[in-house]
């Protein structure tokens, strides 16, 4: 099955699989996952020893260690420069004249459009 599924993928990639890029790329998401792990972890277990187990308590502890390995994962994907970390950010923050991918040629361009 895993042989087909690459045999296809080279055929529509036009040969191309790029594993060594692929790799870094999955490598360094497990890195970002790791830390996300283990802050939102840490996190959670100083709020939760320091505010209870009550339902309030547990809302907040729970929100706050998902929002610091959030942020902590996000700040991981972009300081290792994952290039599909950048595909959520607003059309403002994309260098001019990119569309999400990167390619030449936006809307903004006009070339999407057909207008020149």
């Amino acid at each position: 099955m895993t042989a087909l599924q690459l045999h296809r993928l080279r055929i529509g990639f036009n040969g191309r699989v790029e594993g060594g890029q692929t790799t870094m790329i999955t490598a360094r998401i497990v890195v970002a996952s790791a830390l996300l792990a283990g802050v939102s972890w840490v996190v959670w277990r100083l709020l939760d020893s320091a505010l209870g187990v009550s339902l309030p308590a547990q809302i907040v502890s729970v929100g706050g260690a998902a929002a610091a390995g959030l942020f902590v994962y996000v700040r991981a994907v972009l300081a290792m420069h994952v290039p599909e970390a950048h595909q959520g950010a607003p059309a403002d923050r994309q260098p001019a004249g990119e569309d999400i991918a990167g390619r030449e040629g936006g809307v903004e361009s006009g070339h999407a459009t057909g207008r020149a």
